[in-house]
Parts: structure tokens; C-alpha cells; sequence
């Protein structure tokens, strides 16, 4: 299944989940654990995530 139907499965907005992973991934340190990436699954994915990234990087912005 791919991140798209996985999104849709979830009944998450893909366009929303993939800008979230794009802008999110990049940041994070090179060696996670596996458990610190199940944050970042469809299925553990909540929209309040993305409007709390995204206030942050308002006020990083400012």
C-alpha cells in the first residue's frame, strides 16, 4: 500500500500528510528509532500535528 492509500485508509487528506512528511522528515536527526518514526504513519497522523507544525514555523518565520 502506498503513503497515498494509506492516507486515504485513514481518512487523512493525502496532500496534507505528504506537505506534513516533506517539511518534517527533512528536519529530523539521521538515526531514529523505529518506534520514533511510527509518529509519522498515516495511521498515527492527526491534523492537530499539522496545525501545531505549522504555528511553529509561523512563529520561527517571525
Amino acid at each position: 500500500m502506498t503513503l497515498i492509500e494509506s492516507a486515504k485508509a485513514n481518512r487523512i487528506n493525502p496532500a496534507e500528510y505528504l506537505t506534513f512528511l516533506l517539511k518534517n522528515i527533512s528536519q529530523l536527526p539521521t538515526f531514529l528509532k523505529p518506534e520514533e518514526l511510527e509518529a509519522y504513519l498515516p495511521w498515527n497522523f492527526k491534523s492537530s500535528r499539522l496545525k501545531t507544525t505549522n504555528e511553529d514555523n509561523q512563529k520561527i518565520a517571525a
